[in-house]
């Protein structure tokens, strides 16, 4: 929760500071917290919608949710942006593999 704290008052020092969205999704993410972390990655996406590492997190968030073709979109989207994006990469698999989608 102190980390939550610290990224909310970052928050009302810039509210459109992507890194604080960006930190405080993850941490809602860790934390379990899958939907609020999801409106944090959004509005994210809203100010930076090409941020492969904002595609990444909410495709993880989906992962969470059992969103496994909503992650996939966000992954394979992250991946056109930016083709050696590891984090992407790697969770893709992981999709690819709850989908039984096995020869892509």
């Amino acid at each position: 929760d102190e980390a939550l704290e610290c990224y909310n008052k970052a928050l009302e020092l810039e509210p459109k500071s992507c890194a604080a969205l960006y930190n405080k999704g993850n941490a809602l993410l860790l934390a379990g917290r899958s939907e609020e972390a999801l409106r944090s990655c959004e509005e994210l996406l809203r100010l930076m919608p090409l941020f492969p590492n904002a595609l990444t997190l909410r495709g993880s968030i989906q992962i969470k949710s059992g969103n496994f073709n909503s992650a996939a979109k966000d992954f394979e989207k992250a991946l056109q942006i930016d083709s050696k994006d590891f984090v992407a990469t790697l969770h893709l698999g992981r999709v690819y593999t709850n989908l039984k989608e096995f020869g892509k």
